[in-house]
């Protein structure tokens, strides 16, 4: 997937354009499956070996695991000797939640039946979350 195909993926999501921030030119796509399959349980040993598995207030916050779940995404993907894309399409998206606090967790862009799809994974529980359009739309940050 193009650069300009994920800016529109996420435009279209009532993202603002100045909160986009992509640092590639071409993405590839995780599977859902494998996602929820795999890596979120890989993930989850992963930030337990690191000692990292704890949330602590600035210091290990949301913003932390959802670095951390990015940086095992891309490199999976580096190990697994992808070459079809320099990337995969998943990153960082802060955002003021419907309570009024902001949060960061993770933003990808999968794909399926019905084509491309944005989704967000919460690394701090390992799951597949919902967004409101009005939170999507408070994103500060979307960094892919």
């Amino acid at each position: 997937m193009k650069a300009s195909q994920v800016f529109e993926t996420l435009a279209n999501a009532g993202i603002q354009a100045e909160a986009i921030s992509l640092r590639d030119q071409n993405y590839a796509l995780f599977d859902r499956a494998w996602l929820a399959q795999i890596f979120a349980p890989a993930l989850a040993q992963f930030f337990q070996n690191l000692g990292d598995a704890t949330y602590v207030g600035e210091s290990n916050d949301c913003d932390d695991f959802a670095d951390g779940a990015a940086f095992y995404a891309r490199y999976l993907h580096h190990i697994a000797g992808r070459a079809d894309a320099t990337s995969p399409a998943f990153g960082t998206f802060t955002y003021m939640q419907a309570s009024g606090e902001g949060h960061c967790l993770n933003c990808l862009i999968v794909s399926g039946a019905d084509g491309v799809e944005l989704i967000f994974f919460e690394p701090q529980t390992g799951q597949f979350v919902a967004l409101t359009s009005a939170e999507s739309a408070g994103c500060t940050e979307a960094r892919i």
